[in-house]
């Protein structure tokens, strides 16, 4: 029994470091935006500059706005701004280049207007997400919205098979909101022993599917 349940305190470390990454203090979030690939300038960023940012990280653009390179060189917009309630929220603008530069400083701009009028544009994005959203459903938008990351097809298929061989059909249908430790338990449990590899990639799946909730709103 000890051995079938040796991937439970790897469940947890994996769920308690993701999730505190996306859950915490100002403090770190600050620190952070320190580290950020950035230097001050007295002219504003170009499109020209943007397109030549390719090495992954965190590009600060100026005025709330960070271009994000991801591994498979996949860009995307972040604007990160303190709310009403004083907190700071990364809030997700899109893909570049389907999202341009001049059309990421405009949403920002829209967004600090409404936070300077008191309105809550992290809480109105929230409302306007589908409601009992399951994990089968938050795996394949996440699936979706990651493909184009990946430039090996087989290895895009293979991530989504291995939740729909392992995972859907026991948690499939189980509220992103309410997925608890117990459950994921019950999905690693049985093949933890027997299929050690794939056992350790449903997990960090299910890791992955739990903290982009989380970002969305879900959780």
């Amino acid at each position: 029994m000890a051995k079938e349940l040796a991937f439970v305190p790897l469940l947890c470390r994996n769920l308690g470091s993701s999730i505190s990454s996306i859950i915490r203090p100002q403090s770190d979030f600050l620190r952070d935006e320190k580290n950020t690939r950035r230097s001050r300038r007295a002219k504003p960023v170009t499109a020209m500059e943007i397109n030549s940012m390719r090495t992954p990280g965190r590009y600060s653009v100026g005025r709330n706005l960070l271009l994000i390179v991801h591994k498979g060189r996949t860009r995307s917009w972040i604007a990160r701004l303190t709310g009403p309630t004083k907190k700071l929220h990364d809030i997700s603008l899109g893909k570049h280049p389907e999202v341009s530069l001049a059309d990421a400083r405009d949403e920002v701009g829209t967004l600090r207007k409404q936070i300077r009028e008191g309105r809550d544009p992290i809480a109105a994005k929230r409302k306007a997400l589908p409601t009992n959203c399951t994990f089968r459903e938050a795996a394949l938008a996440r699936h979706n919205e990651r493909a184009c990351d990946f430039r090996n097809k087989k290895h895009v298929s293979q991530r989504i098979n291995t939740l729909r061989d392992y995972a859907f059909g026991k948690i499939g249908d189980t509220r992103i909101d309410e997925l608890k430790i117990p459950d994921v338990v019950y999905v690693i449990k049985p093949i933890w022993r027997d299929k050690r590899e794939t056992a350790e990639r449903v997990l960090q799946r299910i890791v992955a599917i739990s903290v982009w909730a989380v970002l969305i709103g879900y959780r």
